[in-house]
């Protein structure tokens, strides 16, 4: 590793894409904005006291290739100090470790930051590592038959999707992956897939078709055989209450043989 102007470190590092060098940012470079741009977070100091810590041990651990913890230590800094440089410092780590997809879009973030004017080559080593990682992300379109949006409900990996994204194709990163379909509660279908680098895949489903309340009698609490009027039943109430006085008077009828039979007590008058 070595050291660049305005503290920046840059480290070479072997890649699967053509660009082999990646540059890790210290926080020492100044902020500034514009009204072209985005510009930087604000943070309170307790907080950018927490990203400073974080941020020094994803450098640390880039600098001797330990990508994964690299990522996790970027990600604790990002989610509490979305800074430029470590915004670009976790596209890097996120790109090393298959997180394609965050891996583009955050360098796309860097881009639109006001402070990445002030470093004109880091937005150009963001623009081209963007461009070798578009290619390998892979594209998946999912289809789902019988699928009722207002019942239905669709994870892959484990993380909802939402149903407008049924027979479009999305990016996603490579490797093995799973989707399934959950109808209140219960699992219906569940496929497992994996997509390779830059390859597109195409996932069909089938789930029994939705037997049961429309999306109207559900967004009212009711169902096929649900009574509409908003009056009480009084013939329900009714006999429910006659039920219970029965059944309590049975209650008195025992107490009061087995009071009469216990030594002779009685109930008081009136009881």
């Amino acid at each position: 590793a070595r050291f660049g102007h305005q503290g920046v470190v840059r480290i070479t590092f072997a890649a699967v894409a053509p660009i082999l060098l990646a540059a890790l940012v210290l926080l020492a470079a100044p902020w500034t904005a514009s009204a072209q741009c985005e510009p930087e977070p604000e943070p309170p100091d307790h907080l950018r006291a927490v990203a400073r810590q974080s941020y020094t041990e994803g450098v640390e651990a880039a600098s001797e290739e330990r990508w994964m913890e690299a990522r996790e230590a970027f990600q604790r800094a990002f989610d509490v100090a979305p800074f430029a440089q470590i915004v670009y410092n976790l596209a890097t780590a996120q790109a090393q470790t298959g997180r394609l997809v965050e891996a583009a879009e955050n360098y796309r973030r860097f881009l639109r930051r006001c402070q990445s004017e002030q470093m004109p080559d880091l937005r150009s080593d963001a623009q081209q590592l963007l461009t070798s990682v578009v290619p390998r992300i892979g594209r998946l379109t999912l289809r789902v038959n019988h699928f009722e949006s207002e019942v239905d409900r669709l994870t892959l990996d484990g993380a909802p999707l939402q149903a407008a994204i049924l027979g479009t194709e999305i990016p996603i990163n490579p490797g093995q992956h799973e989707v399934r379909v959950v109808r209140r509660g219960e699992e219906l279908e569940s496929r497992s897939f994996a997509v390779g680098e830059g390859e597109t895949a195409t996932v069909e489903l089938s789930v029994e078709e939705y037997v049961g309340p429309s999306p109207e009698e559900l967004a009212q609490g009711g169902g096929p055989g649900t009574e509409t009027s908003s009056g009480p039943d009084v013939g329900l109430i009714v006999g429910v209450t006659v039920g219970v006085a029965v059944a309590l008077g049975a209650v008195a009828t025992v107490l009061a043989i087995v009071l009469t039979q216990d030594g002779g007590a009685q109930l008081p008058e009136g009881t």
